[in-house]
């Protein structure tokens, strides 16, 4: 049997592909160095955008441009789930499985119906569609653990769309441009371009957050608590009606995750980094295929 070969590599932000990333800037007019040869091609080279991160359990699951991916930080250790590489936007992670939207990829035509993948869900086996197949892609989902409530922002509509029976069906709620969304205790949170909202009728009305940052990107830890990134790169928690700055991304902080435990997952400019004490300090994970 011929010995594995590991090799680590870096996600990509901000549409830069992977390889671009690995092999640097060059001075114009400077030859470029030699790279290594390559053994074998794979999607893992080139994750390039990643749109959202979630945990399952100590799993860390992202969503990008080349598919969702698994990653376990303790060993970095890369995983393409469901076997099928698409361009994955919106993603969120129930007890019963993972929920994402997205593209077909270059070769999934026989798996997905284009050019929007809707609703599709996978139980850590393959992809299955579940609703909107061909007509919705939503840039961001949330969903309670159990699915009681699923809602997700469709890109080139302003709308709101929530589902309360596992997806099969959706209303149209309230009229938002958003960025990001949260489910927590009972309310739907996003984030927008004059601040956090939130909704206590499952999307079809928003009222401002008062005193809170302007929020990018947002997640929730297990006691309700909102952790997010505001548009200085502040990472913040709510308290009630105080916010509290704990720490500072580096540069582009792209998605944002909490576990059951506390533990922040954030991709910024270092790539997936962990912090185990609320975003004071972080460790970046090595990723590796």
């Amino acid at each position: 049997m011929m010995p594995r070969t590991t090799r680590t590599i870096r996600i990509a932000l901000a549409g830069l592909a992977l390889a671009a990333v690995l092999t640097g800037c060059t001075a114009q007019g400077a030859p470029a160095p030699s790279a290594p040869p390559e053994t074998e091609a794979s999607p893992l080279d080139a994750l390039e955008h990643v749109h959202e991160i979630a945990f399952r359990g100590e799993t860390v699951l992202i969503a990008s441009h080349q598919g969702v991916y698994s990653v376990v930080p303790a060993d970095g250790q890369l995983e393409l789930v469901g076997d099928t590489a698409f361009d994955a936007m919106g993603m969120a992670a129930t007890d019963a499985g993972t929920l994402a939207s997205g593209h077909p990829g270059a070769h999934t035509d026989e798996v997905f119906v284009g050019p929007n993948l809707g609703l599709i869900s996978s139980d850590g086996g393959g992809w299955e569609s579940v609703a909107l197949s061909g007509e919705v892609d939503f840039h961001a989902l949330t969903a309670a653990a159990d699915r009681s409530v699923i809602a997700g922002l469709p890109s080139g509509d302003t709308t709101v769309l929530t589902s309360v029976d596992l997806g099969q069906t959706w209303e149209r709620g309230a009229t938002l441009e958003a960025r990001d969304l949260v489910y927590v205790s009972g309310d739907l949170i996003a984030t927008t371009a004059e601040g956090p909202v939130r909704s206590e009728d499952r999307g079809m009305t928003f009222e401002p957050i008062e005193g809170a940052p302007l929020l990018v990107i947002v997640a929730a830890n297990p006691s309700g608590e909102l952790v997010g990134v505001d548009a200085t790169g502040a990472i913040v928690h709510s308290g009630g009606a105080e916010w509290t700055t704990v720490g500072q991304a580096s540069g582009s902080a792209v998605a944002i995750a909490v576990d059951q435990d506390g533990t922040i997952a954030l991709v910024d400019d270092r790539g997936l980094v962990i912090s185990s004490d609320g975003g004071a300090t972080w460790e970046p994970v090595a990723l590796t295929m």
